[in-house]
Parts: C-alpha cells; sequence; structure tokens
C-alpha cells in the first residue's frame, strides 16, 4: 500500500529458491494498493521455497504423470474379460441342465 500523498513505483522482485526469478515494476498510486502477478514454471519435482521481499512459503511441486502402459489394468481387463463369459457359459449350461432355457 501507498500511505504517502503522492503516485509512486516499486520493483517487486520474486525469489525462488533463494535466487531471483523476475523483477516488476509497478506504479502505486497515492493512498491505494495493487496486486502483483508472477507465473513460475517448475521443472523439477520437490519443495520449492517462492518469496517476495522477505514473505515466502514453501510450496509442493509433484511430479507429472509419466505415459506408459498401466499393466494392472491391462491384466485386470484380460481377466475380466476371460472370467465373465466363462460365467456365463457355465450358468447357461447349469440352468439347461435343469430344463430351463432363457435367450440373452
Amino acid at each position: 500500500m501507498n500511505t504517502g500523498g503522492v503516485e509512486d513505483s516499486y520493483v517487486a522482485t520474486l525469489k525462488v529458491d533463494g535466487e531471483v526469478h523476475e523483477d516488476k515494476e509497478i506504479a502505486i498510486s497515492a493512498g491505494s494498493s495493487t496486486t502483483v502477478t508472477f507465473k513460475v514454471t517448475f521443472n523439477t519435482p520437490g519443495s520449492h521455497r517462492v518469496g517476495i521481499e522477505g514473505l515466502s512459503e514453501v510450496i509442493e511441486v509433484l511430479p507429472l504423470y509419466q505415459s506408459g502402459t498401466n499393466w494392472s489394468l491391462v491384466g485386470g481387463l484380460i481377466a475380466a474379460a476371460t472370467v465373465l463369459p466363462t460365467t456365463v457359459f457355465l450358468a447357461r449350461q447349469k440352468i439347461r441342465g435343469k430344463g430351463i432355457s432363457f435367450n440373452i
């Protein structure tokens, strides 16, 4: 907040992991405040300290989803595709053996 009686400028410095990431010069009218937005892209997962003028916060960056074959899912689908028709077939045989018939 600019508590002075005249417009003034201020340089906001964003630091990431202790290193200067970006500076933004902003003009602030007398008696007003403003919002400054920074965009940061992290290339590595893990904890990162982000701060401006001594105020900082640690954020946790999660790894990106790794594409590839999910073999557990593939195996489960194959098992389901094998077990379900077999179960239906055996149930039909058991019911037909008792003289009951139906069409599915």
